[in-house]
């Protein structure tokens, strides 16, 4: 392209000499006659002025002759140049097998392959659940990994990295314009302007060989005068190993209901200290509904009283106790008469268990990653240890002061799959749970494994929100074996930390040592 322009302009200028030189061939004659006349009429002085202004004349004739030579030296280069280039496009396009692109830009359709590959507006298809590569939660201040590093660290400052540094504040702030050049901020307000301020929570991702995933999350609070009912704001990038580019934004309101949905049988007191936990967020996001499933008749009346309690001091109604009085328990098959008992339309289900402790602002996060026929949210919790392992018996925190992501505190659950927020089509869709399965565990990671071999895009990540208190496990060896095993290793790793159990040991190993002396 270049070629041709430079190719115009000397055409142009040869063209604007030549006319040059006609004019001088029609003037010069013209002023020599003028000259005749001057020499017979004129003075001798004004004969000399006209014979200097011939020489110059002579002289721009010659001067403009030697130009348009090395313009026609020049333009002859360019004409073998620019055939060169023509030649070596023909040998492109008939080597390659792809034909060139009529932009002529290799790159950008480059970059468009890569995000195709990656995959990051629609799930694939994997051969088994342990193929999901899972994502990392961001704030501003915070990273929250599985991947401990070094430094086993489940929770890192951004600023602690360099890399860090510059990636994450990039990317929020990349977020920020792309909602600011669209349309979105008009969903707003029309006047409305988003700031690093509105970010709420990112989680990203590595596609090897392609580049990162990010996906943003922005709520306006940047402006005083703002509508009642206020939209969550999303932000999809990915940065195939270049500039980011912005694949995708949306909205959703922050209104829509989350159900919860939770399995019981007996432990009443725990599911007490369940109650306090919700009643905090329901302070914060009334936008909940919570659907009890309670196996057996021992304790149904205790609940019901609790439930009649809480609605008499707090005025919430949202909620519903489901009762199977004659079938053994079954974590599955009581999550999946949860889901039944609900008549609304394509409700947003959490599945939770009483001894989990949340935040309200998990309800943001659910509503954030779950999209019906797009992706389900599979939140990785923080699994505090036996509190009697990791402190000493008469100076144990209490239950709330413990709910800290600290590497001698907990660790990720990554090995757990039961907390899981999806739309009831998605659910019925990919069959539900195996009800085949008795007690507790295993019907949640085969859950896990059937959205993973499916078409969804499984959002696995750890997040700040979530914590599993820790609690006395039975392992019933009459289970599977698969299940049994799967009971006993959940156990031996919530007890405590290696370095604690190690601790542990050899105050028992020197204690009996002792006694033996």
């Amino acid at each position: 392209m270049v070629s041709k322009r430079l190719l115009l302009r000397f055409i142009t200028v040869v063209i604007i000499v030549a006319l040059f030189l006609i004019m001088l061939d029609v003037s010069v004659p013209y002023l020599r006659r003028v000259a005749e006349d001057q020499k017979i009429t004129g003075s001798w002085g004004n004969q000399l002025k006209w014979s200097e202004k011939f020489e110059q004349s002579d002289k721009i004739i010659r001067s403009l002759q030697h130009q348009i030579q090395d313009l026609e030296s020049a333009l002859e280069t360019k004409k073998s140049q620019l055939i060169k280039i023509e030649e070596q496009k023909e040998e492109i396009s008939t080597e390659e097998s792809n034909p060139l692109y009529m932009d002529g830009d290799k790159v950008l359709h480059f970059l468009h392959e890569q995000i195709s590959k990656a995959r990051v507006l629609k799930g694939q298809r994997l051969r088994n659940e342990y193929s999901v590569n899972e994502f990392r939660m961001f704030d501003r201040t915070f990273v929250y990994k599985m991947d401990l590093g070094l430094k086993q660290r489940p929770q890192d400052v951004i600023s602690s990295r360099y890399d860090w540094n510059s990636e994450f504040p990039g990317v929020i702030n990349f977020g920020v314009e792309s909602l600011n050049s669209g349309g979105r901020r008009l969903e707003v307000t029309p006047t409305y302007r988003f700031t690093e301020k509105d970010f709420v929570h990112g989680l990203s991702r590595t596609e090897a060989g392609m580049g990162v995933h990010y996906e943003l999350v922005y709520k306006p609070i940047s402006s005083a005068n703002l509508p009642k009912d206020i939209k969550l704001f999303y932000v999809t990038v990915f940065r195939p190993l270049a500039p980011p580019k912005a694949i995708q934004t949306r909205s959703s309101p922050t209104s829509e209901t989350v159900h919860f949905i939770v399995p019981l049988q007996n432990r009443i007191d725990t599911f007490q200290m369940f109650m306090k936990y919700f009643d905090d967020t329901i302070q914060v996001d009334h936008n909940v509904h919570l659907t009890v499933v309670y196996f057996g008749k021992v304790g149904l009346y205790s609940l019901n009283q609790d439930m009649e309690e809480f609605r008499n001091k707090t005025g919430f109604t949202q909620f519903s106790v489901v009762s199977v009085l004659n079938e053994e328990f079954s974590r599955g098959k009581a999550l999946q008469k949860g889901v039944n008992s609900l008549t609304v339309k394509n409700p947003l289900l959490f599945f939770c268990d009483i001894d989990i402790a949340f935040s309200p602002e998990f309800l943001t996060q659910c509503r954030s990653h779950s999209q019906a026929g797009v992706s389900v949210f599979y939140p990785v919790v923080f699994s505090l240890y036996n509190p009697n392992v990791v402190f000493d018996k008469d100076k144990v925190p209490e239950l709330r002061d413990r709910q800290v992501i600290k590497n001698n505190y907990g660790f990720w659950r990554d090995f757990g799959f039961g907390m899981t927020c999806q739309y009831k089509s998605d659910f019925v869709e990919i069959g539900g749970f195996d009800l085949n399965i008795r007690g507790w565990g295993t019907e949640d990671s085969l859950l896990y494994r059937k959205f993973s071999q499916s078409n969804l895009q499984v959002i696995r990540t750890p997040v700040n929100t979530l914590f599993h208190h820790w609690h006395p496990k039975e392992c019933d060896a009459s289970w599977a074996k698969e299940q049994y095993e799967s009971c006993l290793k959940s156990r031996a790793r919530t007890e405590g930390s290696m370095k604690d159990l190690g601790l542990l040991y050899f105050k028992m190993k020197e204690s009996l040592e002792k006694k033996d002396s």
